[in-house]
């Protein structure tokens, strides 16, 4: 269904849960505390950015289209 590798990504919520190369589990980890000042803010943006090419999870039964959009 899928090519992403084995790993764990961001679940959507700020926690990372393991992708195990066919389907989800259940092993999550909790977000790391957040950085403060300037350093902690780029941090924050760089993994959303990051995050938004990884798969998520869907609620049961459901299923996710993913539409991409390029503006020239």
């Amino acid at each position: 269904m899928t090519n992403a590798q084995a790993g764990c990504y961001d679940a959507g919520s700020g926690t990372t849960r393991w992708w195990g190369g066919a389907s989800w589990t259940e092993q999550v980890q909790p977000a790391a505390a957040p950085s403060p000042g300037l350093g902690g803010v780029i941090d924050r943006i760089q993994a959303g950015a990051s995050a938004g090419g990884q798969p998520r999870p869907a609620p049961a039964g459901m299923s996710y289209v993913v539409l991409q959009v390029v503006l020239k």
